[in-house]
């Protein structure tokens, strides 16, 4: 990062020049610099602005391709949810068919034994 300049001794000048003594005017520069340096050290460049611009592009372009993934593979789970649907449906059917092949079988066991008990 890039800092801004301070020109220290400027500074001093101009407060010596308005009157005031020379040691705190350097000290009141000192001071100030100090200060705009740790105010300043942190700011971001319209470099490191770029970069970082060019880094969330990045990110965004991943995210909508793992986005796109996700969405092909939910349409996958989709398209199998279906599939088990189908066939539960169809073996919803095959268990209606052997309900009444037992229903039959009970009948035709059941029949006799009840013919027997009343002749």
């Amino acid at each position: 990062m890039t800092q801004v300049a301070f020109d220290t001794l400027k500074f001093a000048h101009r407060l010596k020049d308005s009157g005031m003594p020379s040691e705190q005017a350097e000290a009141n520069s000192d001071a100030l610099n100090e200060a705009w340096m740790l105010a300043t050290r942190d700011l971001a460049t319209k470099a490191d602005v770029r970069e970082l611009r060019g880094d969330m592009q990045a990110l965004d372009s991943k995210l909508d391709r793992k986005i796109s993934e996700v969405r092909g593979e939910i349409s996958e789970v989709r398209g199998e949810i279906s599939e088990v649907r189908g066939e539960i449906h169809a073996i919803s059917g095959e268990v209606r068919s052997v309900r009444w092949v037992l229903v039959l079988i009970v009948a035709l066991l059941v029949i006799p034994m009840v013919k027997s008990f009343f002749p």
